[in-house]
Parts: structure tokens; sequence; C-alpha cells
């Protein structure tokens, strides 16, 4: 037998803006609010188990929980089954992360419930043709939901694993596509090391003092975002002015997001 770990893999994240037409949006809302009415419930289960029984609810449990509440509930039979199960290995995570951090003696924050408009995406668990989610006729394949268009701006190296499907709050629709690929060893250059210091007032400073100034694109953007924020502080909560310059705010910050990301990946 081979034990050949020359070339160990890695999984890697790519980010796809997709375009999801009237009905497909409604129904992925839909999914979004149903996941999270599963989660809260999954939350709730374990709670109660080890305030009345000191007793640890297994996922296996909460997932024969799932097979059988989906018989009499028309919403948690619409998700697909992937979809739904996935929330339950959420819940199971955010309980192991948060006995870890008991352990480690830290003060741990315990498993919060998801407010409504808190659940933000869904994840496929399986990536191929007949799975949950694929690639058709270069549109993005999702069950029970259908094509959704999807723009490809770059390849995507290795074997793609997962798709998960967020809602951000500018109103925009991603697809975050998990690809298994092999891990490149990093090239060894001569010379004197750098560090970098990503900042705000400069964008980035090395270890040796010198700076990158902003690009002139970004400082606007940034401009605009605080004045953006100052507005949104403006306006009474609950009205509609304020919902307003909240969306305006959350595009400003995507935005001033996607451009240091890109420059990052420029200089």
């Amino acid at each position: 037998m081979s034990n050949d770990t020359s070339n160990p893999r890695v999984i890697r994240n790519y980010k796809f803006r997709i375009y999801p037409n009237k009905e497909q949006e409604r129904k992925l809302l839909r999914w979004l609010e149903t996941c999270r009415r599963i989660y809260n419930t999954a939350l709730a289960q374990r709670k109660e188990a080890w305030e009345k029984e000191k007793r640890s609810v297994t996922r296996t449990e909460q997932q024969v929980w799932l097979k059988e509440a989906k018989k009499d509930n028309d919403y948690f039979k619409e998700v697909h089954s992937q979809v739904a199960q996935e929330v339950l290995f959420r819940v199971e995570r955010a309980f192991a992360g948060f006995f870890r951090r008991v352990k480690n003696g830290d003060t741990p924050g315990y498993p919060r419930y998801k407010g409504k408009g808190r659940y933000k995406s869904l994840t496929f668990t399986q990536f191929g043709d007949g799975l949950g989610a694929s690639f058709q006729n270069n549109k993005l394949k999702l069950s029970k939901i259908g094509l959704v268009k999807i723009k490809l701006h770059r390849d995507i190296p290795g074997t793609v694993k997962t798709v998960t499907i967020k809602h951000e709050a500018s109103g925009k629709w991603y697809a975050i596509l998990a690809a298994e690929t092999e891990l490149k060893q990093p090239e060894t250059h001569p010379g004197i090391a750098a560090g970098l210091d990503v900042g705000l007032e400069k964008f980035a400073t090395l270890s040796d003092g010198s700076a990158i100034e902003n690009p002139g694109y970004l400082r606007k953007t940034e401009k605009r975002l605080k004045h953006a924020q100052r507005a949104l502080s403006r306006k009474q909560k609950g009205s509609r002015n304020r919902e307003k310059a909240r969306l305006k705010a959350a595009k400003l910050h995507t935005k001033v997001r996607n451009q240091r990301t890109q420059r990052g990946r420029e200089w």
C-alpha cells in the first residue's frame, strides 16, 4: 500500500454572484426561514434535554426527529434533504465549540437562537451530476430550485465538493463553492521578508515602514460609506427611511470589501 503524502489536498472556497429569478428567490427565502426554524428547534431540544435530564442530544437523534417531522410539515418537506440535514451539523458545531471553550477555561457564550432574518445561507453537501447541485448549460443547477444564472468569472481548480447559497445584507445572492485541490508547495525567494499590515488610512504598511497608498476608487467608496453610516445613525428606528439607509450602507460595505480584496490580489 502506498502512503504518498507528497501532494496533500486542501479545500478552498470560490465565491460567485448568482441571479435567481423572482420565483427562485421567493423559494430560497422560504428555505432560509424554514432552516432557521429547524436550527432553533434543534437548539431548543438540546437545551431542554440538558436542563431536565442532564443528557446530551446527538445529531443522529435529531436526524431521526427531522425525518419524522417532514412527514407532517410541508415547509420542512419543501427544503432539499441535504440542506435541511446540514442545519443539524451547524447546531452540532455550535455546541462543540461551546464545550471546547468551557474545557479551555474561557468564558463561552451559549449557542444562541437565530432571530428572524438572521439565517443567511443554505448548503448543498453534494455536488455533481444527479446530486444536490451541479453545473448545467453554464448555469448552477440546484435540486428543487432549478437552473440559476451564475457569473463564473474565474476557473475553479480541483473538484467541487459542496455549494453554499448565501443571501447578503445588500440583497445580493452568492454561491460559495468549496473545491478540493492539491496544496502547492510555496516557492522560496532569496532576500529580506516583509510583513504586511492592511489598514484604513493606508491600504497596507510593510514591516520596513513603507506604505502602499489606498487607490483612488477605494478612498471614494470608503468616504461614501462613512456618510452612509452617519445618515443611518440619524434615522428613526423602525422607519422605512432607516431600512433604506441600512440597505445602502450594507451595499457600500460589500463594495469596500470587494475592492480591498481585489486590490490585495493585484498587489
